[in-house]
């Protein structure tokens, strides 16, 4: 059995979502949290991992889940859209997404 493949999950927490001509939906935020997970990490532990992780864990806790899915390329820079990650399946549709495209 292949090992595990630890992925690096960028976190924007009290962020927003601009649009950009070039790569269409951009995300920021004054301090983003990397955390690593499993690609086979279910949606409820990735929550739990997220507000482990939180500044405000003890006040705040994750209520959205949305994934940067890349969709074109447009003149070498990679085009994405949002798309909110609601239960298992779109956890995993974003995981071989990502694997798809390192």
């Amino acid at each position: 059995m292949a090992p595990p493949i630890e992925i690096v999950t960028v976190i924007y927490h009290n962020g927003h979502i601009a649009d950009d001509l070039v790569q269409r939906s951009v995300y920021t935020c004054v301090n983003p949290i990397f955390i690593y997970v499993h690609h086979f990490i279910t949606l409820t532990r990735l929550i739990q991992k997220i507000n482990n992780y939180l500044p405000t864990r003890t006040t705040e806790k994750v209520v959205q889940l949305l994934f940067r899915v890349p969709i074109s390329f447009h003149q070498g820079q990679t085009r994405y859209i949002s798309a909110q990650l609601l239960d298992i399946d779109d956890l995993r549709g974003a995981m071989e997404k990502i694997l798809q495209n390192p």
